[in-house]
C-alpha cells in the first residue's frame, strides 16, 4: 500500500469515526418526524405505529435539550440553559436494551448514540438491573451540565415524589397514577408557559384515560404516524407485522390509533372514514346539526348528501362555549342550513321568559327537534358508518374526529346504554344531523366555507 493510499485510509477511518461519535448531526427526520419535532406546543404527542421511528424522534428532540446543540433547521421549542429531564419507560429492561442504545450507543461503543461521545460527562448504573443505567450527565453548550433520569412506569408512585424537572418524556403510555404524579413535577414550569412533556407510543390499550386525555386536550399537538408514512417499512414487512393479528389490535399497530375499547360507541377507522375537503356541488342537498350548551360548549356541524351513492359528507364544525342563544343563531345562520337540534331547545330558556328555538326563529335560524332518543340516532350513524357511506372532513372536522373516537358508555353501567357525557357536544350534533340527512334541502347559493387556513381556535374551546 502507498503512503498516500494509506494516508486515505487512516482519514477515511477518522471520518467514519467521527461520525460515528456524533450521529445527533447525522439524522434526519421524515415529513412527519419533523411536524413532531417543530411544534412549540409544551405538550405534545407521537401517536404511533410499530417501527416508526417514534422513539428516535423524541430521543433526538430529548438529546437537543440536554445539549444545547440544535440544528439550522430548528423552529421547535428551544432551551437556552441546560436542562434537568426525566424519560419514563416501561421497564428498566426496556430502557436498557432500546432507550439506552439509542442515547448512548451498544455496550462497548459509548458515543454512538445520539448523545455524542464528547458530550457526555458520567453515567451511573441502575441497582440491581445487570447493565442498565438511571442517571446521564450531559455537557451542555454553555459549559454546564444538565442531568437525565431514567425511570420505569413499573416503580412506585411515591418514587416519582419531590424534584421539579424542565422536560419529561414518556416512551409507550405510562398508567394514570405515575402519569399524573410525573406532570406535577412540572406543574411550576407549566403555570409559567415552560417546560416540556412528550409521548412516544403505540396505543395498543385501547382508548385510555391517558389518551383521551391527550387527544381531547386543544393544548396538545398529537402527530399520529402510520407503517404507510415511512419509507423504511415496505407491503411486504408490514404483512409479516401484521399477519396473525386481530383485526382492532393490528390496525392500531398499523396505524397508530387505539384499538376499540369495550365501551366505545362508534368503531370509526380515521383512515378510512375521513377525506380531504373538496368543492360540495351546489345540488347537494345540506343539512345542519345542533347541539345547545349551557354548562358545556354548544356544537354544531353541517353535512352534504350525495344522492347517488347515498352518502354524507361532514363538511363543517362548530364548537364554543358561554355563547348566548342569539349569538350562535346569528353564526350559524350563515351556513344556509336548517337544522336538527336538541330537543331540549324548544323548551328551555336563556333567561329571556322563552324558549331557545324560538330565540333561533327571531335570529333566522331555522331548526326542527331532532327528538329524544340518542340510541336511535347513534345506530342510524353506526349503520352509515358500517355501510362505508359516511365520511367527514378531516381538515374542517378535527374537533368532531376526536370526539367520536372518545365517545363511549359509562364504565359503571352494566346495560351498556348510559353515555359518557363527557366531550360530546360536537359529536351529539353529529348524530342529530346524520339521522336526519334524508331531510336535507338545496337553499340556492351557500355562503362559502370559511378558509381553513383562517381557523382558529377560540379561548374557550372550538370556534371561527
Amino acid at each position: 500500500m502507498s503512503e498516500q493510499a494509506a494516508e486515505l485510509l487512516k482519514l477515511l477511518e477518522q471520518l467514519n469515526k467521527a461520525e460515528s461519535e456524533n450521529r445527533l448531526h447525522a439524522w434526519e427526520p421524515i415529513p412527519k418526524q419533523r411536524e413532531f419535532l417543530d411544534s412549540t406546543c409544551i405538550k405534545k404527542a407521537l401517536c404511533a405505529a410499530n417501527r416508526t421511528g417514534k422513539t428516535k424522534t423524541v430521543l433526538y428532540e430529548l438529546v437537543l435539550h440536554l445539549t444545547g446543540i440544535y440544528p439550522k433547521w430548528w423552529v421547535g421549542r428551544r432551551f437556552k440553559r441546560p436542562v434537568d429531564a426525566w424519560l419514563v419507560g416501561m421497564t428498566f429492561g426496556s430502557l436498557r436494551n432500546t432507550i439506552q442504545v439509542d442515547l448512548l450507543g451498544k455496550p462497548g461503543e459509548l458515543g454512538t448514540g445520539f448523545i455524542p461521545k464528547e458530550n457526555i460527562v458520567s453515567t451511573s448504573l441502575k441497582a440491581g438491573v445487570v447493565g442498565a443505567i438511571d442517571t446521564i450527565v450531559v455537557k451542555h453548550i454553555s459549559g454546564r451540565n444538565s442531568v437525565l433520569k431514567l425511570w420505569s412506569s413499573d416503580q412506585k408512585r411515591e418514587d416519582f415524589q419531590g424534584a421539579e424537572i424542565d422536560v419529561l418524556a414518556f416512551d409507550e403510555e405510562p398508567p394514570p397514577a405515575i402519569h399524573a404524579e410525573c406532570l406535577m413535577r412540572l406543574m411550576t414550569p407549566m403555570s409559567k408557559g415552560e417546560g416540556l412533556v412528550m409521548y412516544s407510543f403505540t396505543p395498543l390499550n385501547g382508548q385510555t384515560e391517558v389518551w383521551r386525555n391527550l387527544t381531547t386536550d386543544p393544548d396538545v399537538k398529537v402527530v399520529s404516524i402510520a407503517m404507510d408514512d415511512v419509507p423504511w417499512i415496505d407491503a411486504k414487512t408490514m404483512e409479516s407485522l401484521l399477519h396473525g393479528l386481530p383485526e382492532m389490535m393490528a390496525r392500531a399497530r398499523r396505524y397508530g390509533i387505539p384499538a376499540v375499547s369495550s365501551g366505545q360507541i362508534f368503531q370509526f377507522d380515521e383512515h378510512q372514514y375521513t377525506c380531504d375537503s373538496f368543492p360540495i356541488p351546489k345540488h347537494w342537498p345540506r343539512l345542519g346539526g345542533l347541539d345547545i350548551g349551557r354548562n358545556h360548549p354548544t356544537g354544531a356541524v353541517a353535512l352534504a348528501l350525495d344522492r347517488e351513492s347515498d352518502s354524507v359528507y361532514i363538511y363543517q364544525e362548530f364548537k364554543k362555549q358561554e355563547q348566548s342563544a342569539a349569538d350562535v343563531a346569528r353564526h350559524l345562520k350563515h351556513w344556509g342550513v336548517q337544522f336538527a337540534t336538541s330537543h331540549d331547545a324548544f323548551n328551555e330558556t336563556f333567561g329571556r321568559g322563552e324558549s331557545i328555538a324560538s330565540i333561533f326563529k327571531e335570529e333566522g335560524l331555522d331548526c326542527f327537534s331532532a327528538g329524544r332518543d340518542p340510541w336511535a340516532r347513534i345506530e342510524k350513524v353506526r349503520n352509515m358508518i358500517s355501510s362505508g357511506r359516511l365520511f367527514i372532513f378531516k381538515d374542517r372536522c378535527p374537533e368532531l374526529i376526536k370526539e367520536i373516537q372518545t365517545y363511549s358508555t359509562k364504565e359503571s353501567d352494566t346495560t351498556g346504554k348510559a353515555i359518557n357525557k363527557i366531550n360530546d357536544d360536537v359529536v351529539d350534533a353529529f348524530t342529530h344531523a346524520v339521522f336526519f340527512y334524508n331531510r336535507a334541502k338545496v337553499k340556492g347559493q351557500y355562503e362559502p366555507i370559511p378558509d381553513v387556513n383562517k381557523w382558529k381556535p377560540s379561548s374557550n374551546g372550538i370556534g371561527y
